[in-house]
């Protein structure tokens, strides 16, 4: 049996307690240019930005099938900027989408590819089954 034919069957028990213990995101220091930063694993609100970029560059048919992707290159600062922060004396500082897009273009490739890998549930495949979910003539918008 497939994972997906796995997942349509999977039967959830509502009784059952919800519990995460260890709600920490991961992270892994990051040195530029002598500047110490921190990435972390991308929170609900960085992953919700990465993907409404994402959904706002794609085209759809009228059954609701992507057409066409564009500008996915703009996508990947987005999720940088929500995983990447500066240490500073105090704390962390967030990193802002300009700051980032001010990096080299190999860097926000490493730290995108490294972002998405330690982001728990964030991969292609979800994208694409998000996509299909929509209604047909469902224009996507940012939120």
């Amino acid at each position: 049996m497939s994972t997906t034919e796995q997942d349509k069957n999977m039967i959830i028990d509502l009784t059952k307690p919800i519990v995460y213990e260890d709600i920490c995101r991961k992270e892994v220091p990051v040195k530029l240019g002598g500047t110490n930063y921190i990435l972390k694993e991308g929170s609900a609100g960085a992953v919700k930005a990465y993907r409404n970029a994402l959904i706002t560059r794609a085209s759809f048919d009228d059954k609701g099938k992507v057409t066409k992707l564009g500008g996915i290159a703009d996508t990947e600062s987005v999720l940088v900027a929500g995983c990447l922060f500066k240490v500073i004396p105090n704390g962390l500082h967030a990193v802002t989408l300009a700051e980032v897009e001010e990096l080299p273009y190999y860097i926000i490739q490493d730290l995108f590819s490294r972002a998405k890998a330690m982001t728990r549930g964030l991969d292609e495949k979800h994208n694409e089954e998000a996509a299909k979910k929509l209604p047909n003539g469902t224009q996507a918008t940012s939120s």
